[in-house]
């Protein structure tokens, strides 16, 4: 019993031996693992802290960016809205423009119109113009084609008043002899005192001249 107690003891204290050097070599391994916690442990508090200062300037950020927004858009309102009236103006214009563009090309119309009638009544005129030239053209034929039948007339007039001033000297030296009428214009009484005698020869001298004055 003795030797089995002694055995037990040997073989409780090996195996306590064992197991406190496997404690001392479990602990000599955990003790890195444990600072290496506690080291990571300090880092996710300094990466909280920090997360929590980044927050913190994000808010200011945000914050600033509201009120930068707001600033832009009170300038970006009030640098717009005269942009925004001269537009206003500049599209009234426009409008204004396009009417007036409208009115002048009708009034261009108009006048072109008015030079299409103009040109009408110049061609109606040179066409009234061309039939005056034709008439007086025609007028100034018939005056010539008058000039030359009163110059037939005449130089007729003229033959029948040599033929008939030879017929009467033939009959009046037939009829009296050397005892011949003198007379001033045609018409006077004889040196013996008979009746008055016509000259035939100068009255139709005389009614062919009134017939060139007609």
């Amino acid at each position: 019993m003795t030797c089995n107690q002694a055995l037990q003891a040997l073989l409780v204290a090996f195996f306590s031996c064992r197991l406190l050097r496997l404690c001392m070599l479990l602990w000599l391994c955990l003790r890195p693992l444990l600072r290496l916690g506690m080291l990571l442990w300090l880092c996710l508090r300094t990466l909280l802290r920090l997360g929590m200062l980044l927050w913190l300037c994000l808010g200011s950020l945000l914050r600033l960016g509201m009120l930068l927004w707001l600033c832009l858009r009170s300038l970006l309102w009030l640098c717009l809205r005269p942009l925004l009236r001269l537009g206003m103006l500049l599209r009234l214009g426009l409008r204004t423009l396009l009417r007036l563009r409208v009115l002048l090309w009708l009034c261009l119309r108009t006048l072109l119109r008015l030079g299409m009638l103009r040109c009408l009544c110049l061609r109606t005129l040179l066409r009234l113009g061309m039939l005056r030239c034709l008439c007086l053209r025609t007028l100034l034929r018939l005056g010539m084609l008058r000039c030359l039948c009163l110059r037939a007339l005449l130089r007729l007039g003229v033959l029948l008043w040599l033929r008939l001033r030879t017929l009467l000297r033939n009959i009046a030296s037939r009829s009296y002899g050397s005892n011949r009428p003198a007379c001033l214009d045609g018409l006077g009484r004889c040196k013996l005192g008979r009746t008055p005698v016509i000259d035939g020869g100068k009255l139709l001298v005389v009614l062919c001249c009134r017939l060139l004055v007609l």
